[in-house]
């Protein structure tokens, strides 16, 4: 799929579509001075809304060009491909492995067109396509565990809506904008939870990264920022570490029982591992914004030795001593690629533990501790260097007497090659 844009002058010029890539821009279509002759004959393609969505169909899945495809002969009067005769040089596809564009033509005051004929009436001027936006409804991966019932990167749907514009007969300017808009609008069966991608492929900054929990993959989260950390590890409480951005969270950790058992400062811990960890820790993260399950583009993350079930009672003070409250994670990403277009890859993760020695209590009985997570970023992409290709060698058979009569033939020169 194509549509015209504006890539290095203001002239229309073909753009290819991009996967999951939305995608807007103006662009002038070079006319001919506009007349009734030109407009109801000789009106370019382009210019009429049929061009847009009939004599076409989009593929729903790559996969289709390898697993449907089977061959009939153009001569068969067979209504079922199955049952045809086979031709090598007719192929034909499973119609739901082709997807229809369906679309809705607007006139120039915003009516609906039926049909999306186009009646002409050089009265005004000439009706002309001025903005065709798109609608792509895809299933993105939404699934990370290897028996997902659908294939990842399915379209399931095509809209398209057709503006028309009335290029004036007295417009002398030889030229007639067009603007194309391709939006994506991404969906899941109600049993799946969408994970959109934060990335193609490399991670933009402030999407969440996503990180892998044993057969399935989501995005990471931290605490939201709280006066109380009670349900903290809930998904509603939590909020997605982003990508590029240092952050830091906490919450307060409360006690109203006096802490002189094991047992209520274990309790304690538990809740503010709670509040640091989630419900379940990852085991990687992915490289990239838009890696997948199946491939081997996760990151392990590194976590410090630590014992967390060490929390006590103090023996000086009504409080507990050896609490985990803290934890930071650190993040090390590169640039990879190209100069002009970087692409952000994560190459390592750590998150380390922090003890608290003691847990002071305001009173005898109503304790409150901090509970911190911090997010840091660090950039360990290796320094730009600029290359420039080197000229390509070019070989010139020149002729024996290319420099007579500068070079005399009696040398016996033969020809060269420069």
């Amino acid at each position: 799929m194509i549509s015209s844009a504006s890539l290095f002058t203001d002239q229309c010029m073909d753009q290819p579509w991009s996967y999951l890539n939305d995608f807007k821009s103006s662009c002038d279509f070079p006319i001919e001075a506009m007349t009734e002759a030109y407009c109801t004959t000789k009106l370019p393609e382009k210019l009429k809304p049929e061009y847009y969505y009939k004599g076409f169909r989009v593929v729903a899945h790559p996969s289709t060009f390898t697993s449907s495809v089977f061959v009939v002969s153009p001569k068969t009067t067979e209504t079922d491909p199955a049952e045809a005769t086979p031709d090598p040089e007719v192929v034909w596809y499973k119609s739901n492995d082709l997807i229809d564009i369906t679309a809705t033509c607007n006139d120039a005051i915003g009516e609906v067109i039926t049909d999306c004929t186009i009646t002409q009436d050089f009265t005004k001027g000439c009706l002309a396509v001025s903005e065709i936006s798109y609608t792509v409804s895809s299933i993105p991966p939404t699934k990370a565990s290897s028996n997902s019932n659908y294939n990842p990167g399915d379209i399931t749907e095509i809209t398209a809506i057709i503006k028309m514009a009335i290029i004036a007969k007295t417009d002398i300017s030889h030229t007639h904008k067009i603007t194309s808009e391709v939006k994506y609008q991404l969906s899941a069966p109600s049993t799946e939870t969408l994970i959109p991608r934060s990335g193609n492929p490399g991670y933009l900054r402030r999407l969440p990264i996503i990180a892998r929990f044993e057969d399935n993959y989501k995005q990471w989260t931290i605490m939201k920022p709280t006066d109380d950390c009670k349900s903290s590890d809930q998904s509603a409480n939590r909020i997605p570490i982003l990508f590029g951005v240092n952050m830091r969270s906490g919450c307060m950790l409360k006690s109203t029982e006096r802490l002189n058992q094991g047992s209520a400062c274990k309790l304690l811990q538990d809740q503010a591992l709670k509040a640091l960890n989630g419900v379940d820790l990852p085991s990687h993260i992915a490289a990239y914004g838009n890696t997948l399950l199946s491939t081997g583009d996760w990151v392990p993350i590194l976590s410090d030795a630590i014992q967390t079930n060490n929390a006590q009672p103090s023996t000086i003070f009504n409080a507990c001593e050896n609490m985990v409250l803290s934890k930071t994670i650190t993040v090390l990403y590169a640039k990879m690629g190209s100069q002009s277009n970087p692409q952000n890859k994560v190459v390592g993760v750590r998150q380390t533990y922090s003890l608290a020695q003691q847990m002071f209590p305001l009173s005898s009985n109503n304790l409150r501790a901090q509970v911190s997570i911090i997010v840091e970023y660090i950039d360990v992409s290796k320094d730009v260097i600029g290359q420039i290709k080197e000229p390509p060698t070019v070989y010139t058979a020149l002729p024996y007497d290319f420099f007579y009569p500068f070079v005399s033939t009696a040398f016996n020169i033969k020809p060269q090659l420069f």
